[in-house]
């Protein structure tokens, strides 16, 4: 499901590192209900794996699942308590 339904921007930076950006637009997991944990099964078992992921939602189901949540205020980010 995830090739057909999500937009992959890939880049390399000059010192080799590749980054992905990905972009789920919300009607694909309102439309489909299992999306969202399939989704989000796939992010930890990335970061399990070594890779960073910086998930930005508005969610909070899904920003419940992070390990770290941060908030954003004015362009700055800030500890989210609880």
């Amino acid at each position: 499901w995830y090739d057909d339904m999500v937009k992959d921007t890939r880049l390399v930076t000059k010192d080799g590192q590749e980054v992905t950006f990905t972009h789920v637009p919300e009607t694909v997991v309102a439309c489909n209900p299992n999306a969202g944990d399939q989704l989000m099964a796939l992010l930890r078992r990335m970061n399990r794996q070594g890779c960073a992921v910086a998930l930005i939602t508005h969610d909070p189901r899904a920003a419940a699942q992070a390990p770290r949540r941060l908030r954003m205020e004015d362009g700055r980010l800030f500890p989210l308590e609880g």
